[in-house]
């Protein structure tokens, strides 16, 4: 028997791509809604929301009490700030409950920046960067819950880089290097499990006193 003209037979098996890849973004989203847990990605922290109450240090009343800030003996919620004579902003940070929290930044009275670094309840967290008053970078490192991570390095003020750590929750992990003012090397050794391995120079060094695999 023949077919009808215009219409073509169906094929067994075939599915339409576009329904295929509906029925791929559904299951991925169903798991992603059930498996909540199973995430790998590390939760963003974000600062809370300081208040638009801005405040000169040159007034009266402020007092620091270890980390925290007190105005008029209150724990202050807001930001402070201090201008230079000709009335630029050279200090702008924020404060909640007297704890240090969001970007802080603060210039030289040339009006180059000197520091910008971020808080979460009056913790380091994120990037932490500085500079010297000719504009040049002076430390670059990046905190969690105020323990360093990652990679710290410092520069000195003509912009060589005098020091390159590695850390993992505040301590030191993996390759570090030190030099002198005179750029020749000071330290380059390796951290693994808070033991270090090696000497100034070439070569990674075995400690005859430690052993890699110990655990």
């Amino acid at each position: 028997m023949k077919e009808k003209q215009g219409i073509q037979p169906r094929r067994r098996g075939f599915i339409n791509p576009l329904l295929l890849g509906f029925l791929g973004f559904f299951n991925v989203l169903q798991i992603s809604c059930e498996n909540p847990a199973q995430s790998t990605h590390k939760e963003v922290m974000l600062a809370k929301t300081v208040p638009g109450v801005f405040q000169s240090l040159n007034q009266k009343g402020w007092k620091f009490h270890q980390d925290t800030l007190y105005f008029k003996e209150a724990l202050f919620t807001g930001f402070i700030f201090d201008l230079s004579p000709k009335g630029d902003t050279l200090i702008l940070n924020g404060y909640f409950n007297g704890l240090k929290e969001g970007v802080q930044k603060i210039k030289y009275p040339n009006g180059q920046w000197a520091e910008i670094r971020n808080y979460i309840n009056g913790k380091k967290e994120g990037e932490q960067k500085g500079w010297w008053p000719n504009g040049k970078l002076k430390f670059l490192f990046f905190t969690e819950n105020d323990a360093y991570t990652g990679e710290f390095k410092e520069w000195d003020s003509s912009g060589f880089l005098y020091k390159d750590f590695h850390y993992m929750k505040g301590q030191e992990e993996g390759h570090e290097q030190l030099w002198w003012g005179n750029h020749s090397l000071r330290s380059n050794y390796q951290v693994i499990n808070s033991k270090r391995y090696g000497l100034l120079g070439i070569k990674i060094c075995k400690n005859p006193y430690d052993s890699i695999n110990k655990k």
